[in-house]
């Protein structure tokens, strides 16, 4: 459902000029944070929009970053953003796409994980999930990304003891194909549920081409938040600070592994995530600060839901964000 903004958001986010011009002098210059504005990405949250014109609003905007998505359409329905699926384009049309995304200095896609199951009782879904995984790798090579993010897709009727050494067996397959094919790929926090697990899980994987993609906005179910709160977690500050100390202790326990960001902001009267930079729960300015002193130098790519807003405004919608990042790096 799209929010209704309010009208001092509309005309601000509606009338605001390119931030190209505000980018360009940060685009050499290491930031404060240590992060430069050219690993300030985003991915395609425009709706019933062709993935030529997505590409375009990006470039426009000024991100140097994008992100794919590897399933959808090249020209999605209404009620859906674009995405990159080899299988179902003419030769002229992937070579026009590789043209468009190559614009960009750096490139990565989000493997697919809707409707997926890698691990799984029921063996036809199982191999048809693996296949269509192993053909968005192939996907991620053809254009040529750094970086490919992977979930950890929960098994489904086999318990999670049991499914846990077909897991790491399978993304270690799927790691030495990304290395073959040049490219890393970071396993998003999510699944397995909490701080502990996940970091368990991207250590047993143990593999040079696998790390950890950080989502903002994943932790809001881990225990090491939740159990510091009864049912209802509640909008105010102290909730803020404990959020953000989850981040933190992923950061710390990652160490080296951390390789990649989602960010995006949490609407706390709901806590849910992917929302634009309107709230102010992600505390960004802590997290730089924090990237800075672990020497991080991955993407940061913005995951925002294409739903926030009617379609028409989702291009200002993601550039203000984009503009609230600038001004965070240039503290």
């Amino acid at each position: 459902m799209h929010t209704k903004l309010t009208r001092r958001e509309f005309i601000r986010i509606g009338t605001m000029g390119s931030v190209a011009a505000a980018v360009a002098p940060l685009r050499a210059a290491a930031l404060r944070a240590g992060v430069r504005a050219e690993q300030i990405g985003t991915n395609l949250p425009f709706l019933g929009m062709d993935l030529f014109s997505a590409l375009d609003v990006v470039h426009r905007i000024g991100f140097q970053t994008v992100e794919a998505m590897t399933q959808g359409a090249l020209r999605p329905g209404p009620s859906a953003a674009p995405g990159v699926v080899l299988a179902d384009w003419s030769e002229e049309e992937k070579r026009q796409v590789k043209r468009s995304i190559k614009r960009f200095k750096h490139r990565s896609v989000h493997l697919p994980f809707g409707g997926l199951v890698v691990v799984s009782s029921d063996k036809e879904l199982q191999a048809r999930s693996r296949r269509i995984m192993e053909g968005a790798l192939e996907t991620a090579a053809f254009l040529e990304v750094e970086f490919a993010v992977i979930h950890c897709i929960p098994p489904r009727g086999v318990p999670r003891e049991k499914a846990w050494p077909e897991l790491i067996d399978l993304y270690r397959k799927w790691g030495d194909r990304a290395g073959q094919l040049g490219f890393r790929l970071g396993v998003e926090t999510g699944y397995p549920g909490s701080v502990e697990t996940f970091v368990q899980f991207v250590q047993d994987l143990d593999h040079p081409h696998i790390g950890a993609t950080i989502d903002v906005g994943h932790q809001i179910n881990y225990p090491e938040f939740r159990r510091q709160f009864g049912k209802k977690i509640p909008n105010s500050p102290d909730a803020y600070r404990a959020y953000n100390d989850v981040i933190h202790l992923l950061i710390d326990r990652l160490g080296e592994k951390l390789w990649h960001f989602h960010i995006h902001d949490i609407d706390p009267t709901v806590w849910r995530e992917h929302k634009p930079l309107v709230h102010g729960v992600i505390d960004y300015p802590r997290l730089f600060a924090k990237l800075a002193q672990t020497g991080f130098s991955g993407l940061l790519v913005f995951e925002i839901n294409g739903r926030y807003a009617p379609p028409d405004q989702m291009p200002g919608v993601v550039e203000d964000s984009y503009r609230k990042v600038l001004a965070y790096l240039r503290q």
